[in-house]
């Protein structure tokens, strides 16, 4: 029998069709701005005690599109809108101004790390149909350790990759959880230009032409998992949404899939397992309406299912899975916004509220950030270490979220962290030998699985079920 004493145990939650663990990057949103006031500092939220807190000291304008980044620990690095770039102090960055997006792009700036480099980062921005058919994709490179540890852009800035591009731009991990496929379309068509990120810079994009036209201002959207991607079109004369694969190996969209006509809404959002997705829909004149659809329905349109209404346009207007699990939902030029509590539920008892979490007198333009991606991610394909089973047990397996960790062995310096659906931290607790209570009752219901590790080793790995 192995002797626990020695090992410090970590109980993640991951999403299991990822191989890589995310850490607290993702846990600052910098987003919005005043709609009658636009030089005033916009809305901020803080997830790193799990709820999230507002924040008001972001001094981003006005803006539609933003990007955050934040340390391994929570800290905000830097956020953008896609023109300035703000450091950890709220000023404009050293040499960051100019980046080539707009504050009018809904996707106007998105963050990606360095694959092989912690310290360093590119921030692709663009400005789309703002400027009548953009000025196009650029890149630039942020340097943190520049400034005395504020950071800087470095010479690498406002790179041209692309001229014409529309206001849609979003990410996702590649196939060999390390690259990073980067994507946005021609202005005014769905012809996707899908950029290799590695590290040894960005490859020339690869063109998938799906043969109609796009919104060039509604934004697209990856699944948690990456392999299906979600954007409008006004192919049929309507506005029409999709949701096609996506290859994470070749980055080829294809077999595109119309879920719903006149959906007039710019975000939408897939829920933590990916089976349920949300979006607006407009069903007559004062009448929109939340709908959400079942992904793997024979009949996506006919899976879906009303889940709030409003007389109000601007309703609805953005969605955005959060590091609690839950999914927050904006509104044009509010002070709160709305969230789902539960989107792995299907139907009303998903738990929608409206104004749920107050801004504390900052405004939401419109939109949350982009897609905020770890610095560093754990692979979890490492060599697992043989132990008893009879040492540690987890129980009882499913139930309402109290679950009961006993260690039979002497321990010492053991602490669980949980993490969500994304592989995001969101409850950590310090463990003894005996019987220790893992209270989950704050998390979304829905299946989870756990490693234990030993010295960043995989020890054993399970599922855990939330219900």
């Amino acid at each position: 029998m192995m002797d626990l004493k020695k090992y410090t145990f970590v109980l993640l939650f991951f999403v299991f069709q990822l191989n890589i663990i995310g850490q607290k990057e993702d846990r600052i949103w910098y987003f919005g701005g005043d709609c009658t006031n636009a030089a005033a500092g916009g809305a901020g939220l803080d997830f790193n005690s799990g709820n999230p807190i507002a924040l008001i000291n972001s001094a981003m304008p006005q803006t539609e599109g933003s990007a955050t980044q934040s340390n391994r620990n929570g800290s905000i690095l830097f956020y953008t809108d896609g023109v300035d770039v703000f450091d950890k102090t709220h000023s404009i960055m050293l040499n960051g101004s100019g980046l080539g997006g707009h504050v009018s792009s809904e996707q106007s700036s998105l963050i990606i790390p360095f694959v092989n480099d912690s310290t360093k980062f590119y921030i692709f921005a663009q400005d789309g149909m703002p400027t009548a058919n953009g000025t196009g994709l650029h890149y630039s490179i942020v340097d943190i350790t520049l400034n005395g540890n504020l950071g800087a852009i470095t010479a690498t800035k406002a790179v041209l990759l692309q001229p014409g591009t529309s206001e849609i731009l979003t990410a996702t991990k590649h196939a060999n959880g390390m690259d990073y496929w980067v994507i946005t379309t021609d202005f005014d068509s769905l012809i996707f230009n899908t950029y290799k990120v590695t590290q040894f810079g960005i490859s020339p994009p690869i063109k998938t032409n799906l043969g109609f036209n796009s919104v060039s201002w509604a934004n697209i959207r990856f699944n948690n998992k990456g392999n299906k991607i979600t954007f409008c079109s006004q192919y049929t004369g309507n506005l029409v949404r999709y949701i096609a694969d996506f290859n994470l190996t070749s980055g080829i969209v294809s077999n595109q899939i119309p879920i719903d006509t006149g959906a007039v809404t710019d975000g939408a959002e897939f829920s933590p397992n990916d089976s349920l997705f949300y979006s607006q829909s407009f069903l007559g004149l004062g009448n929109f309406v939340l709908h959400q659809y079942k992904i793997f329905s024979p009949n996506i349109y006919a899976s879906r299912q009303l889940i709030q209404s409003s007389t109000y346009f601007a309703d609805f207007c953005d969605f955005k899975l959060a590091p609690n699990g839950k999914i927050y939902v904006s509104k044009e030029c509010a002070d709160s916004i709305d969230v789902i509590n539960f989107p792995n539920v299907i139907g009303t008892s998903c738990g929608f509220q409206r104004n749920i979490l107050w801004l504390a007198n900052r405004k939401q333009y419109a939109f949350f950030p982009n897609e905020i991606f770890s610095i560093a991610k754990l692979p979890l394909s490492v060599n697992k270490i043989s132990i008893s089973k009879d040492d540690v047990k987890i129980y009882p397996n499913p139930n309402n979220g109290l679950f009961t960790l006993k260690i039979d062995e002497e321990i010492k310096n053991a602490e669980i962290i949980l993490f969500n659906s994304l592989g995001q931290r969101v409850y950590e607790q310090t463990v003894i030998q005996g019987l220790n209570t893992i209270n989950t009752n704050n998390l979304a219901k829905g299946l989870y699985n756990y490693i234990l590790l030993q010295d960043k080793q995989k020890v054993d790995a399970g599922k855990l079920s939330v219900e």
